[in-house]
């Protein structure tokens, strides 16, 4: 279909949204599957500092310098994901991710390299209730996966659930194990959320609620996570209210009729992470991706609540997931859909 036409579906389907004709799930839907067939057919590899407007500087970080491209990497090529809604890389194995489905899919961690490429499927021994997000980090010596099941739309749920297990191995005959279980409330009541991240530095897992305006940022102790039947802790462990993020901004590549009729939709955040050395944090939506860098003297509180810059304007249709490359300068983006194309960001070596 041409780009022209796929244009105007998406408008139509913006303004029978507008006007109540279609529901919220069915236009989200459609209004998804036309912007992501325009977008796919007419995609050129991108260069932020001449397609995307960013918050001044090209030089946003020690990592991403200069020019900042980005390109498709492959797409997703097992039929068993088909709701990506987290990705992460392993600390064992700069080619490998981890990857796995949100709610209404059996509790796998999906293997496979940056291409899309199937390496593998591990059963996980907890239920699936709604998983929006996947990190993985360092600690102790040893690699580590936290998948958080914080999915909440109607914000009904009574408690919400972090697990952690060691990374596995490929190949290896040894069933994964619950390493720890987090039951946990929000400090002001049930909140919707697809961002984690951990935070090594800071001993400390942040949480970013899914809201267009001013995103709430948590903060839970990481080292929650390593320590089981301590009498002394809370039970529920209380997720902090640390800050409001800036809300995420739109770009010029965005049209006017999407800011009207689709932007709380469109810019809540998706997906997080923080890198290896603790220093860059990157943040979804169903449009960019977006970095923050993190100073010496600073907390990821008062790092997060800058405005952020903008280093793809991806326009993935229903992006929920995002992870840091070892090597710190690249960020792999994924999206919801079945052979859902993986976009690569690259930032030049310093």
């Amino acid at each position: 279909m041409k780009r022209n036409t796929l244009s105007r579906l998406g408008g139509l389907t913006l303004l029978l949204c507008a006007c109540g004709v279609l529901s919220l799930h069915g236009c989200s839907q459609r209004y998804i599957d036309s912007t992501q067939r325009s977008w796919l057919v007419n995609f050129q590899p991108q260069s932020t500092v001449t397609n995307v407007v960013t918050t001044g500087s090209a030089i946003v970080s020690d990592d991403f310098v200069g020019e900042i491209t980005t390109r498709i990497s492959g797409r997703l090529q097992t039929p068993h994901i088909g709701e990506l809604s987290g990705l992460a890389v392993s600390q064992n194995n700069s080619s490998l991710y981890w990857a796995i489905n949100d709610s209404g899919n059996a509790p796998v961690l999906f293997a496979m390299d940056r291409g899309g490429r199937s390496l593998g499927e591990i059963k996980l021994p907890f239920a699936n209730k709604d998983w929006e997000a996947l990190s993985s980090f360092k600690d102790a010596g040893k690699s580590w996966l936290l998948i958080a099941d914080t999915g909440d739309n109607l914000r009904r749920r009574k408690t919400h659930k972090l697990f952690v297990i060691q990374e596995p191995v490929l190949g290896s005959k040894q069933k994964p194990v619950l390493h720890r279980e987090i039951e946990f409330v929000y400090e002001d009541g049930p909140q919707n959320t697809e961002s984690v991240a951990v935070s090594v530095a800071e001993r400390a897992i942040y949480l970013v609620s899914k809201e267009a305006n001013t995103p709430k940022l948590y903060a839970l102790p990481l080292d929650l996570a390593a320590t089981s039947g301590d009498t002394k802790q809370q039970y529920p462990p209380v997720a902090k209210l640390v800050g409001h993020m800036q809300a995420l901004p739109f770009t010029d590549q965005d049209r006017a009729i999407e800011r009207l009729l689709a932007g709380r939709f469109l810019l809540g955040p998706t997906g997080m992470d923080i890198n290896a050395s603790d220093t860059l944090a990157v943040v979804a939506n169903y449009r960019h991706a977006y970095l923050y860098r993190r100073a010496p003297a600073q907390s990821w509180t008062q790092a997060l609540m800058q405005k952020p810059a903008v280093i793809t304007s991806h326009r993935l249709a229903q992006s929920e997931s995002l992870a840091f490359g070892l090597e710190d300068n690249s960020v792999l983006v994924g999206s919801e859909g079945m052979n859902a194309p993986l976009l690569i960001v690259q930032g030049e070596s310093p």
